[in-house]
């Protein structure tokens, strides 16, 4: 789980420098050097627009992160339990198998490439 947390921190950092980067270029091109930028998302992007104003606040006037996990947990299982209680039992225990599927795959050298979303999900939801 080391390996995953470290690679997620280094696609999020590289993600917020991407959209700095794409800000300056989209201002250059655009001739917007009086105009004030604001960021919103939901969910992760909601994530990603809270902490790109965390880290660059002198890019943003402002962020809008709605249902963004900002303060990210491992083993997140009110998460889990919110979004059981709203799929419901079939597709709920459809989205455990899902993932157990899944977890399985990328644990297995080589498997990762080969791996497929599993279908289990959508017959059931």
């Amino acid at each position: 789980m080391i390996i995953a947390l470290r690679t997620l921190m280094i696609f999020t950092c590289n993600s917020l420098a991407d959209l700095a980067s794409f800000q300056h270029w989209f201002t250059e091109q655009r001739n917007l050097h009086s105009s004030k930028w604001f960021v919103f998302g939901g969910s992760y992007p909601g994530s990603l627009s809270a902490w790109y104003r965390l880290k660059y606040p002198q890019l943003v006037v402002g962020s809008v992160a709605s249902s963004a996990p900002v303060l990210a947990w491992e083993n997140f299982y009110m998460y889990d339990q919110t979004v059981a209680a709203a799929a419901g039992p079939n597709c709920a225990n459809a989205i455990r198998t899902a993932t157990q599927d899944v977890q399985q795959q990328i644990t297995q050298e080589g498997k990762f490439d080969e791996m497929k979303v599993s279908s289990l999900v959508q017959q059931k939801c």
